[in-house]
């Protein structure tokens, strides 16, 4: 898996786009929805892949187990210090990457922090739920402010708000908790998409 995200940081950080009409997330799409599709075909060959698809798209928090726990519980602490001593240049690698001398080298370190998550967290919560937690608070934070500290604020509240309301309907009403987890997180994206949009009209008029 490691040896995967490698590849696929460096494939990241050596294509882009000189189009500003293809965006780098558009390719990062097409790339993971073909790599999906890849390991769906393998599957479908293997007695019993049925199961490895739904495993890795829902995951199995339920069986997780305590070592598990603990490694991805470090490996989250040291990338969480990692990003922020090194802040300013993933800040800059965002809003003006032009003024970094060895862009690739950040997009590629930036990568490859983003698909260690991944490889942690995918056996964990599923790759649906790992995905949804990785965009949609970021993407309610950004509808609302530019300021980051603030927008670390409201995506950390909305990821943990979303938690909250998915596992305790997972609770109560029997469903699982990936989909549940997924569903809150959507919810709240239409909310804050919907909100954003009357803010605009608001100020309008």
């Amino acid at each position: 898996a490691m040896v995967a995200v490698l590849f696929g940081s460096l494939l990241l950080a050596l294509i882009k786009p000189k189009s500003r009409e293809i965006p780098r997330e558009a390719v990062i799409g097409i790339l993971y929805a073909m790599a999906l599709v890849v390991s769906l075909l393998l599957t479908d060959k293997l007695p019993g892949g049925e199961i490895y698809v739904e495993k890795t798209l829902c995951g199995y928090m339920e069986w997780v187990s305590w070592p598990l726990i603990i490694v991805t519980i470090l490996v989250y602490i040291a990338l969480l210090l990692f990003h922020y001593v090194l802040r300013h240049k993933f800040i800059a690698l965002a809003e003006k990457p032009q003024t970094l001398k060895n862009e690739r080298f950040w997009d590629f370190l930036f990568f490859t922090t983003q698909g260690i998550i991944t490889v942690l967290i995918v056996p964990i919560a599923g790759v649906l739920l790992a995905y949804a937690f990785l965009m949609i608070p970021a993407a309610i934070a950004a509808m609302f402010t530019r300021r980051w500290g603030v927008a670390v604020i409201i995506g950390w509240s909305i990821g943990f708000l979303a938690c909250v309301i998915g596992l305790s309907s997972s609770y109560l009403f029997g469903f699982t908790y990936g989909p549940s987890l997924v569903l809150s997180l959507g919810i709240f994206f239409i909310c804050a998409v919907v909100l954003r949009s009357l803010r605009c009209k608001k100020g309008r008029q």
